[in-house]
């Protein structure tokens, strides 16, 4: 098993990266639950794999590298969801919700 920078950040970061990121934003927007995004990410780690296998020739059925790969996009999705969820109630809902923080928010006080 060998690493590979170059093609981790290339594929996995920033291709597959952006991919999460909007996963996590439509989930977000569409109310949907966060296992299920965890799922889709699931599916986007195995095409990542097969991917990385068919264009730079890395092992295919390497666990190590499935996981951290999924560990990653996980993290990136989940991110995204969060922040597309607090904007999302703290603008929808100015009068009940107040920002506090990047990943909280708060119930008024009335």
């Amino acid at each position: 098993m060998e690493f590979h920078l170059f093609e981790f950040i290339l594929m996995t970061l920033i291709l597959f990266g952006w991919c999460s990121y909007q996963l996590g934003k439509a989930m977000a927007n569409s109310w949907k639950s966060v296992l299920l995004m965890i799922f889709y990410v699931l599916l986007l780690t195995v095409f990542d794999r097969f991917l990385l296998f068919a264009l730079f020739e890395q092992e295919l059925l390497s666990i190590i590298m499935f996981l951290i790969d999924f560990i990653v996009l996980s993290l990136i999705s989940l991110i995204s969801y969060r922040l597309t969820k607090i904007n999302y109630m703290v603008n929808q809902y100015p009068w009940k919700y107040q920002k506090i923080g990047l990943f909280s928010f708060k119930k008024n006080n009335q």
